[in-house]
C-alpha cells in the first residue's frame, strides 16, 4: 500500500513537472509566431541595409539581429500547499551594426572623448511581446539606428586616429631621417 502512495506522489509529481516545462519546449512557441518575427527581422533587415545612411558618413556594411524570447514561471511553496505563483514573458533585441568594412571598421577602437567604444555591444531593448509586425519592426528600427549613428561616428573617430597616427608616424620618420644625417655630416 505504502509502496502505492510512493508511485502515485511520483506520477502526479512528473506530471506536474511536465505540465510547468510545457511552455518552455520549442514546440510551444507557434509557427505564426516564429514567422511573424522572422519576417520583421528579414524586412527591416533589408530596409536598413538598402537605406540607412547619414550625410558624410559610412554606410553599414554588417546589420544583425537578435531576439530572445522568453517565459518564466516562478512557484513558491511550502509543506506541499503552493504559496504563490507567478508567470512573465518577455522580449527583447539586440541589434548590430558595423560601419567601414572588414578591413576596416568600427570595432576594436577605444576613444575616451567618444561615449561609446564600440558597436560590438550593439543595443538591447525592449520588443513587443506581442506579434505585432510593425511593433517588432519599429523596435529593431529604433535600435539599428541609434547603434548605426554610434558605430557611424565611431568609425570617424577611428579614420581619424589612423590618419593621426600615420602622419605622427611619418614626421617622427622625417626627423629620424633628419636627425641621422645631421650626424653624418652632410
Amino acid at each position: 500500500m505504502e509502496d502505492n502512495m510512493k508511485i502515485k506522489s511520483c506520477i502526479s509529481g512528473l506530471l506536474l513537472v511536465s505540465i510547468l516545462l510545457q511552455p518552455f519546449s520549442p514546440a510551444a512557441q507557434s509557427r505564426s509566431t516564429r514567422d511573424t518575427i522572422f519576417r520583421a527581422m528579414k524586412d527591416e533587415l533589408n530596409r536598413n541595409m538598402n537605406g540607412l545612411h547619414l550625410e558624410n558618413m559610412e554606410r553599414p556594411f554588417f546589420i544583425s539581429y537578435t531576439i530572445h524570447d522568453k517565459s518564466t514561471v516562478e512557484i513558491l511553496a511550502s509543506l506541499g500547499a503552493i504559496i504563490s505563483s507567478e508567470d512573465s514573458r518577455n522580449r527583447s533585441s539586440i541589434v548590430r551594426v558595423m560601419v567601414g568594412d572588414y578591413s576596416l571598421n568600427d570595432e576594436n577602437f577605444s576613444d575616451f572623448s567618444f561615449k561609446y567604444s564600440s558597436s560590438m555591444i550593439g543595443s538591447s531593448g525592449q520588443t513587443p511581446i506581442e506579434d505585432d509586425y510593425d511593433g517588432i519592426r519599429r523596435a529593431l528600427w529604433v535600435s539599428t539606428d541609434n547603434v548605426y549613428k554610434n558605430a557611424a561616428e565611431l568609425f570617424e573617430h577611428k579614420k581619424a586616429a589612423e590618419n593621426f597616427s600615420q602622419r605622427l608616424f611619418m614626421c617622427g620618420l622625417r626627423l629620424l631621417v633628419r636627425d641621422t644625417d645631421h650626424f653624418r655630416g652632410d
